[in-house]
């Protein structure tokens, strides 16, 4: 009975990392080739996807292997519909491995899984089920990856060179598959130098090696041929701005995207911190800390709370648009910033927590500061801001002593909601499915009959899929759509929507 007991928090993370995988799955099942997706499956199928990779790289972007990756699984959707569970499962999976679940080996999981599941619509759609979004979740796999392995070389002295080969390896190849992602391990890596110098400066040159790799990394896909190109003729009146213009174009975005857009992270935050924070000694700071901590739930809550009362000051605090809002979001989240780094600084009593957590909060916010200066700033960008912030509270998380009753209750609402946001998953990806049914029907018979020149295919709600449909004057899109389905060249597609998207009305549509 003892063994058994001790095999059982393995036994529930085997569970929930199952499970997890086969919500993905089917997800992934369900998902529609979409977008981007399509250039990418005609771009493959006609030719090697290496060759393919190297001209983008040429004349489209620096992202060598987010490319390679679009070329090779974009034109084989079965294959991706196997490696997109994997790799989700294998992000949660080092989520708690690095975290560790020593001290809630119940809990900790399932904060995970329902953070993951809880992400914002956009994120969802631009990431979770979209072969060209999986380009930004591999290199937070491979950054997961790479921060375990660097904190048992730098802290637990590990010798063996397999592991500083793959360390070197990972920092060379993060950086080529997203710009973002490359300044945040060139960025961790500074920082770590900087550390070493001051408390292990035997190992300094080591570390400084992993640096100038990925530096080389950041360089190759910064100044590459096609990302230069690109920015030279999409991006002229960008480029043209000063840095401080930059700045104040991007900056209401950096404010969405970083903070207030992602309400349940940033609450869950916010109560972690309040009670690591309520449990050290009584202080003054303390007590601010905790006034700023409960402004991250008050504004993340603030939504909710407009629905629900109609008070306008609340909608100053979740509406970026209205009046003074971007304002007091910057001072607040600044002084929240703040709060995060003096707390983790003053209580975390482990050396490698402590500058470990640091580190992540250096990220956090180095991930979406890096997007100030990008001429395109969108939602799928934000998603390692989002993980570091969740790798940050199970890292708090495990430093919380819980009362065994409240720890129970918290395991009961995480499970509550992980069910209900399974549910949820289920069922919108079950008339996606649907959609996709219907869509199919209506492709095969237009493109059985090439006589006729205008084709009319139901199109999805605009929160349930990214860039499934396209819209007038998207000459791009509408080519390699028609390409992708063998459709005649000369076919007009027009894209019509129902009033009501259940079973019935979608399958009738």
């Amino acid at each position: 009975m003892r063994k058994l007991k001790e095999y059982l928090p393995g036994i529930w993370f085997s569970c929930i990392l199952t499970g997890f995988f086969l919500l993905f799955a089917l997800m992934s099942r369900w998902a529609p080739v979409a977008g981007d997706d399509w250039g990418y499956a005609v771009g493959g199928r006609y030719n090697p996807a290496l060759y393919k990779a190297f001209e983008f790289y040429r004349i489209w972007s620096g992202r060598f292997f987010s490319e390679l990756w679009g070329f090779i699984m974009a034109p084989h959707k079965k294959l991706w519909n196997i490696a997109n569970p994997l790799i989700f499962t294998g992000v949660l999976y080092m989520l708690v491995r690095n975290s560790g679940k020593g001290k809630h080996p119940y809990l900790t999981p399932v904060i995970a899984v329902m953070l993951m599941l809880t992400v914002p619509n956009g994120l969802r759609k631009q990431t979770y089920a979209w072969i060209m979004g999986t380009t930004y979740v591999i290199p937070l796999l491979l950054f997961l990856v790479y921060l375990y392995l660097l904190r048992k070389v730098l802290f637990r002295e590990e010798k063996r060179r397999i592991i500083k080969g793959i360390l070197g390896i990972l920092a060379f190849c993060i950086p080529l598959y997203m710009e973002n992602a490359a300044a945040m391990i060139a960025g961790i890596n500074v920082l770590i130098c900087i550390f070493v110098y001051f408390r292990k400066r035997e190992s300094l040159r080591e570390f400084l090696i992993y640096t100038c790799i990925s530096i080389v990394g950041l360089l190759l896909i910064r100044f590459a041929p096609g990302a230069v190109y690109r920015m030279a003729r999409d991006h002229q009146n960008f480029r043209t701005l000063s840095l401080f213009g930059k700045i104040s174009v991007n900056w209401i975005q950096f404010i969405r995207w970083t903070f207030v857009n992602n309400s349940v992270v940033i609450i869950t935050l916010s109560v972690v911190m309040i009670l690591y924070v309520s449990a050290q000694k009584k202080s003054l700071l303390n007590r601010l800390l905790i006034l700023v901590f409960a402004y991250g739930i008050l504004q993340g809550s603030s939504s909710w709370l407009y629905e629900l009362t109609g008070w306008g000051g609340l909608e100053v605090l979740c509406n970026l648009e209205k009046g003074s809002s971007l304002l007091i979001n910057t001072i607040g989240y600044t002084l929240y910033t703040a709060g995060l780094f003096t707390a983790v600084l003053l209580y975390l009593p482990e050396e490698e927590k402590k500058w470990t957590c640091t580190a992540l909060l250096f990220c956090a916010g180095g991930a979406n500061l890096v997007m100030l200066i990008s001429p395109i700033f969108d939602v799928r960008s934000s998603i390692y801001t989002v993980y570091m912030f969740i790798l940050l509270i199970l890292f708090i998380l495990e430093e919380i002593h819980l009362p065994e009753k409240f720890a129970g209750c918290l395991l009961a609402c995480g499970i509550a909601v992980c069910l209900f946001r399974v549910y949820t998953f289920y069922d919108l990806y079950h008339h996606i499915h649907l959609v996709d049914i219907k869509r199919n029907s209506q492709i095969e018979y237009y493109r059985q009959r090439p006589e006729i020149k205008e084709a009319y295919i139901l199109g999805y709600p605009i929160d349930w899929v990214h860039a499934a449909d396209v819209v007038e004057g998207d000459d791009y899109h509408m080519e390699y759509f028609r390409t992708y389905y063998y459709l005649e060249e000369d076919l007009v597609l027009h894209f019509y929507y129902l009033q009501n998207y259940d079973e019935e009305g979608i399958l009738n549509g």
